[in-house]
């Protein structure tokens, strides 16, 4: 039973940190988990030291825990990292890639078209983004993680593929900001998807290569504008503890 409650306070956290439901830099508060669950606090306490054993929370002796922030070079790393790995993957696949897989790859790039879409018909200002807003870029980056998914899942190296879907998670806590307003950038990448994928329904594995590695760095610049701005919000922050969100 405590191995169940504990298993659900990893999924718990797990799934704000993939959603951006906590921002980097943030302390949690074990009682705020435990009180949120209707659990004690041992098996809070057994999700955190998993977490902090797998990098993604930090324990800060006689502080607390606190969602891990990075710096520039650690992001650039985590990238290098993704392309390295992804890149690998597709190579890997030797051009011949089933029928099922890239469409279940093309659906992933349709269903995103789809949110933008939809994004783009809003004319509120973005500090006047509604909850369903909010909800849809939330899918947009599940969708746009099940796009990178269905390529690893390819090569059927599942090493590689638990280590990105890591790197994701890392990434996806420092950068939490989304930057809605660009939507240009995210059709920019809609875009890029399709120029992979039609390379790989072609067995061009080196073109898809090529622009899988430019998709990933771009991604890793816009990431890097997003942890610099996320920086200047966090100087600006008194302390106190909170339970997600970035300190205001």
């Amino acid at each position: 039973m405590s191995d169940n409650l504990a298993q659900l306070a990893y999924n718990h956290v797990y799934e704000k940190l993939t959603r951006d439901k906590l921002a980097a830099g943030s302390r949690l508060s074990n009682r705020a988990v435990a009180k949120e669950l209707g659990i004690s606090l041992t098996p809070v306490r057994g999700a955190f030291n998993r977490l902090i054993s797998e990098g993604f929370l930090e324990y800060q002796p006689g502080v607390g825990v606190f969602i891990p922030t990075s710096h520039r070079r650690e992001i650039e790393e985590f990238y290098e990292f993704r392309e390295i790995l992804e890149c690998a993957s597709v190579a890997k696949t030797n051009g011949h890639m089933r029928d099922r897989v890239l469409q279940q790859i093309e659906d992933c790039n349709e269903e995103l078209a789809g949110i933008l879409d939809w994004l783009e018909k809003i004319i509120e200002p973005l500090e006047n983004q509604t909850q369903e807003n909010q909800t849809q870029m939330e899918q947009f980056h599940l969708t746009d993680k099940k796009f990178h998914m269905a390529l690893l899942r390819a090569s059927g190296n599942r090493q590689i593929m638990e280590t990105v879907e890591g790197l994701w998670v890392r990434t996806q806590i420092v950068c939490h900001r989304f930057l809605e307003k660009a939507y240009d950038n995210l059709r920019l990448a809609i875009n890029e998807h399709r120029q992979i994928l039609e390379a790989l329904r072609r067995s061009k594995v080196n073109i898809a290569k090529d622009v899988l590695s430019q998709h990933i760095r771009w991604e890793c610049q816009l990431a890097l504008a997003r942890e610099a701005q996320g920086y200047m919000e966090r100087t600006r922050c008194s302390g106190g503890e909170i339970y997600g969100g970035i300190l205001r």
